[in-house]
């Protein structure tokens, strides 16, 4: 157990700089809503005001893909939940949804 946690540890490590960098560059922030989904939001969409946040919260317990709330909706939400399933491409999944909103 005691090495499993180092492993843990250790990974996360590497892991947190890696998503500072992924967030800070497209303005976002995860959030684990429940055990098996992250709500994703962005801010910098808007330039008039670019606080008003844009946001998703991606089924992710499953190997299908699912969004379960979008806000606001888009009309695209099916073609790019399913460009993600087939591509399993999850970072790009994320910059088509900041463009999209």
């Amino acid at each position: 157990i005691v090495a499993k946690q180092i492993s843990l540890e250790a990974q996360l490590s590497k892991n947190e700089p890696e998503l500072k960098r992924f967030t800070d560059r497209l303005a976002f922030t995860m959030e684990g809503v429940r055990d098996d989904a992250i709500l994703f939001t962005f801010t910098c969409i808007y330039e008039n005001d670019p606080s008003q946040p844009c946001s998703f919260t991606l089924d992710v317990g499953e190997t299908i893909y699912t969004v379960l709330e979008c806000n606001p909706p888009l009309d695209q939400i099916e073609e790019l939940v399913t460009l993600l399933n087939e591509s399993r491409d999850f970072y790009t999944f994320v910059k088509r949804m900041r463009q999209a909103f």
